[in-house]
């Protein structure tokens, strides 16, 4: 199991601006060294340890339970986000060849586990 940072991210987000707080003000309301980190949690870049969670969540008024449920994935998912973000980039064309790639990477591994299964 993982965790999608991304989903948890967007909630935070969520909650933040429902509070009318700027990412700068929740990053001063909770000692963090910036917004820029404020940033990478909403986008699902950073991955935060417990003390930062607990952190978050009493400084949004919700239960870390709250931030957390649905967030919990299969850990083939957790890298999404991180895979959308490297080839926003990209054209068109190599976006294709990355997908691409990924296909002829999925079809080997399910090659390997056959030839594994078979011995």
């Amino acid at each position: 199991m993982g965790i999608d940072f991304y989903t948890m991210g967007q909630r935070i987000r969520k909650l933040r601006q429902q509070k009318n707080l700027t990412q700068e003000q929740l990053a001063e309301l909770l000692d963090f060294s910036g917004r820029g980190y404020v940033s990478r949690v909403e986008n699902g870049t950073a991955v935060m340890g417990l003390q930062t969670l607990a952190s978050l969540a009493e400084g949004l008024g919700k239960p870390v339970s709250y931030l957390i449920d649905g967030a919990m994935t299969a850990q083939a998912t957790y890298l999404y986000p991180e895979l959308a973000e490297a080839v926003r980039p990209l054209s068109q064309q190599h976006r294709k060849a990355v997908v691409r790639l990924a296909e002829s990477l999925a079809e080997a591994e399910q090659q390997n586990t056959r030839e594994r299964d078979d011995c």
